[in-house]
């Protein structure tokens, strides 16, 4: 392996839950790695919040809309940008030759939450995900089925956790983007990321 790029939150900059200190963590771990082994490049980027995902500034809008209340904002000069996804996806390929790459491993939520609807799993087996490959089309196929569907739909579904539901759709999406983009005929789904096989590698080294 010679290039490794670590997609991580402006929750780092001010942490104050678990998703920002995860991501805080694996910064860190980044960074320090980057000194012990000369042979990879470490590559960091901050992406913002999914439109409507949790915490987005448009579900307080909405919500206050619904309400008959007036739209607050943090300051009337305040810029806030908006990227499509193929452009995020072209701006992460600028650094990384994503068609280049010849396995696609997706790791975290969104990947193993697809993997389980794409397996037809009745509840969320992590065993069963682990390891499991699954083709473009029935990311594709997925990502569909999760934007058509409800959101108490989703909820329905034995594989779904709460804490995904809202975002599922949004992620999926991204995921198939990728798979377009990148030309892969699959992934490969795993339950462990970069983090584990760093914390392993430095508790190797006594660090």
């Amino acid at each position: 392996m010679e290039f490794i790029i670590g997609i991580s939150t402006d929750k780092v900059a001010s942490v104050s839950g678990t998703y920002g200190a995860t991501k805080f963590l694996m910064e860190s771990l980044f960074t320090q790695y980057e000194r012990i082994n000369k042979r990879v490049k470490y590559r960091l980027v901050r992406y913002g919040n999914v439109l409507y995902s949790s915490g987005s500034v448009l579900c307080l809008w909405k919500d206050k809309l619904l309400n008959g209340e007036e739209i607050t904002i943090t300051d009337r000069n305040i810029t806030r940008f908006y990227w499509h996804i193929d452009e995020a996806i072209k701006q992460a390929g600028k650094i990384v030759p994503i068609t280049q790459a010849k396995t696609l491993i997706a790791v975290a939520g969104t990947a193993t939450t697809v993997a389980a609807a794409a397996l037809n799993l009745s509840e969320y087996d992590r065993y069963a995900i682990h390891l499991s490959r699954i083709t473009a089309q029935q990311v594709h196929e997925t990502s569909q089925m999760f934007l058509t569907k409800t959101r108490e739909e989703r909820l329905t579904l034995g594989y779904m956790h709460p804490g995904r539901v809202d975002v599922i759709p949004a992620g999926a999406l991204v995921l198939s983007e990728i798979m377009s983009a990148t030309g892969a005929s699959e992934f490969v789904a795993s339950e462990s990321d970069i983090l584990d096989g760093i914390a392993r590698s430095l508790a190797g080294k006594g660090a």
